[in-house]
């Protein structure tokens, strides 16, 4: 789907340069050449020139004189040369005349266009006097039309001076007028001018007697010149031409953009439907590897739960130090892989843009430590110390998911954990800025190996890792990835300084939003301050929702999504109160109430809150019998939850701590243990332990805390543990 919609963008976006794509371009400037053609060669195109010479042939020469009409002049020509002819005139009467003539065209010829005339001839009168002459332009006889005479018919002349010589007149016609014998003869006619639009011929004609009597003319040549389109009506033409193209072509681009844009516009929704088809199969492949994913954890989380918890069993069950091993060999890398599982779960999630965050009332200072005192045991279990620094002026309870909050801090602290081998890790928390820029400032700094400048920026990518091959080892280069992805997620930025062997300082700003608890306050509600709670539930949903919940009143939250999870956690943190599901996976109901009060009494063992769904009453009986505190319906609202619980702490019977988490066995077994540890021989301690354990059941407790800390090789933390235990032992037996 991806590869057609490039294809169609490719296709649709790009045309082929062709000469085709230019032809209005190409009209266009051949239209302009045709116009500076036409202006400049206007003649050869409007142009019209008729020229009567001695050598037309096709023209009839005739002459005349007014012997003709009883007078007394004549004319004679040569008979070679009509158009070399002398006249004689004779007489004083105004009559006497004599002249030549051509005939054009019988038919008549029209004559409006005509803008000039030249009469090119030799005059040889006697005594070198000069006459007049009389040029006239003749129609065909008069005519009758619905019984009037036509002033069109009319002939034309104008009288001119020939003086001795070769004689040039130019003649504009319109100084031609109408003959004035014609005018006499029709009186009726008002008109001055006739149309030239019928003339049959032309004629030269001398009138005036020169001294003598006689004259000789010679006609080289009647030229007519003129234009059938005037300059006005030419350029009013051309512009009409363009404007008639310019129309055309303003037509033909409307015509063109529409199809152009229909064009496109078929091709921007074919582009879009592929681009839609493109992503709805991005989105089905995303949706569906988020899906896959998530099952899939589910399904690698249960039983990898499961391995962990046996393991934790077994390595504080065997009696042999090879079955210790193994079992220590398949816990640490059960958590290594179930820490792997939801790096790659968590990148998926910010992949797919389905990361969510859900603020929530939190106790600050309590979370703060809580996640200190976590991640003190694993740095003093490689020989570090871990500092917690608070801003006198730390607000208390601030909205923010503290679930997100905690695995930002958990992959910094424990990236300083992992790369220092010597010194401090630091975790500052402070408030920077004011109103609505105010945000939560956390500072981790540690005195490790420092990283390369050039690296700073590469290691919140991807699978990106610094350091030597051994540390690069022990993990999957997401963390720092994925806790970028969070921060900008909550709206604040992450900023990392470094010097090569002083140190690193990571810096997170995250809005700080000060609030109160959602909950009525109770006084019983501050029993919750510094609790440590078990919450062992199969949905996450419900897990985090009440997880929220408590930790708004500053108790301390670990959870358990199955039942062996549920008593490796219980073991581990001895919990002050639990509150579980009946229906956990792997262990559930009544057997699981019960191993998980195997540690105590009925009064010693920490309150259990069990939700439950549709169950029956023997079912319920065995829960309260197995040591169930309160059985509630799984529909309960959560406030009633957190309210129970802490009515019970409040009324839960107050006993030293080391009355209930001590219970050491005798001196001898100690200092064998405080012996081994100061070897650094925890396996050893973790097959002395269950021998300690058969010396009675009082001694469980203190034999699991033992295990735990061998088994999670946290040497710093069991030696401290022993030689207190040494100290304490008179006043523990």
């Amino acid at each position: 789907m991806v590869q057609k919609a490039n294809d169609l963008q490719r296709n649709g976006g790009a045309k082929r340069f062709w000469p085709q794509n230019l032809k209005i371009e190409i009209a266009a400037f051949v239209l302009i050449l045709l116009t500076f053609a036409a202006v400049a060669f206007k003649e050869r195109f409007t142009g019209d020139i008729l020229t009567v010479t001695r050598s037309s042939s096709a023209r009839t020469p005739y002459s005349y004189a007014s012997a003709d009409e009883n007078g007394a002049s004549s004319i004679s020509n040569r008979a070679d040369d009509p158009m070399d002819w002398e006249c004689h005139l004779r007489g004083k009467e105004n009559g006497a005349y004599c002249g030549f003539g051509y005939v054009l065209d019988q038919r008549g010829m029209d004559f409006t266009h005509f803008e000039n005339i030249v009469l090119d001839f030799d005059f040889d009168p006697p005594n070198d006097q000069e006459a007049s002459i009389i040029f006239s332009l003749m129609s065909p006889p008069d005519s009758m039309k619905s019984g009037e005479v036509l002033a069109e018919n009319a002939p034309n002349s104008i009288t001119v001076s020939a003086r001795p010589g070769r004689n040039i007149i130019q003649i504009n016609p319109k100084d031609l007028k109408i003959e004035p014998w014609w005018l006499a003869k029709h009186s009726e006619t008002k008109q001055r001018q006739s149309g030239l639009r019928q003339v049959v011929s032309v004629q030269i004609t001398i009138t005036t007697p020169p001294p003598g009597g006689d004259a000789r003319i010679n006609v080289r040549s009647i030229r007519f010149t003129g234009d059938y389109i005037s300059d006005t009506n030419w350029y009013l033409l051309l512009i009409g031409i363009w404007g008639l193209a310019s129309g055309a072509l303003i037509i033909y681009r409307l015509i063109s953009s529409r199809r152009e844009f229909e064009a496109r516009k078929q091709r921007l929704a074919q582009e879009n439907q592929a681009i839609a088809e493109a992503r709805e199969a991005a989105e089905a492949a995303s949706a569906a590897k988020s899906q896959f994913l998530a099952n899939m954890s589910h399904e690698l989380r249960t039983p990898l739960n499961a391995i962990i918890g046996y393991a934790q069993l077994i390595a504080s069950d065997s009696a042999t130090e090879r079955d210790r091993t193994s079992a220590v060999t398949i816990l640490e890398s059960g958590k290594h892989l179930l820490e792997v599982i939801g790096d790659i779960l968590d990148i998926a999630k910010i992949e797919a843009g389905k990361l969510e965050v859900a603020p929530s009332c939190l106790d600050l200072p309590q979370f703060l430590q809580s996640v200190a005192r976590i991640m003190r045991l694993r740095a003093e279990a490689k020989g570090l110390a871990l500092e917690l620094t608070l801003a006198p002026d730390l607000p208390r309870h601030i909205e923010a998911d503290g679930k997100r909050l905690r695995q930002i801090l958990f992959n910094l602290l424990g990236n300083a954990v992992k790369f220092t081998e010597q010194g401090t890790i630091g975790l500052a928390a402070d408030s920077v800025g004011s109103g609505a820029e105010q945000r939560l400032r956390l500072v981790v700094t540690d005195t490790g190996t420092g990283i390369p400048e050039g690296k700073l920026e590469a290691i919140f990518e991807p699978f990106e890792q610094v350091g030597t091959s051994v540390d690069r080892s022990g993990g999957t280069g997401l963390g720092l990835s994925i806790t970028r992805r969070i921060v900008d997620t909550m709206g604040g930025d992450i900023g990392a300084s470094s010097v090569p062997g002083e140190g690193s300082r990571f810096t997170v700003k995250v809005p700080l939003i000060e609030t109160s608890p959602d909950l009525e306050h109770e006084p019983e509600f501050d029993a919750l301050r510094g609790a440590r709670l078990l919450i062992a539930l199969p949905a996450e949903t419900a897990r985090d929702g009440l997880r929220r919940m408590f930790e708004a009143y500053g108790a301390e939250i670990e959870m358990a999504a199955d039942g062996i999870e549920t008593i490796s956690a219980a073991s581990r943190m001895l919990p002050e109160a639990i509150i579980m599901a009946c229906d956990m996976p792997l262990v559930a109901g009544p057997a699981l109430v019960a191993r998980l009060c195997e540690n105590g009494n009925a009064t010693s063992h920490p309150p259990i809150f069990v939700l439950a769904g549709e169950i029956s009453n023997e079912t319920r009986a065995s829960l309260t019998a197995t040591g169930a505190t309160q059985v509630m319906a799984l529909t309960t609202n959560g406030t009633n939850i957190v309210r129970a619980v802490a009515r019970a702490l409040v009324s839960k019977p107050v006993q030293p701590e080391a009355e209930v988490a001590c219970y050491p066995p005798p001196r001898a077994q100690i200092e064998k243990l405080l012996d081994l540890a100061r070897a650094g021989n925890l396996r050893a301690i973790s097959r002395t332990v269950p021998d300690i354990m058969t010396l009675g059941p009082q001694y469980r407790i203190f034999g699991d805390r033992v295990a735990s800390l061998a088994g999670s090789y946290q040497s710093k933390a069991l030696l401290q543990m022993l030689e207190a235990s040494l100290e304490e032992a008179g006043a523990c037996q």
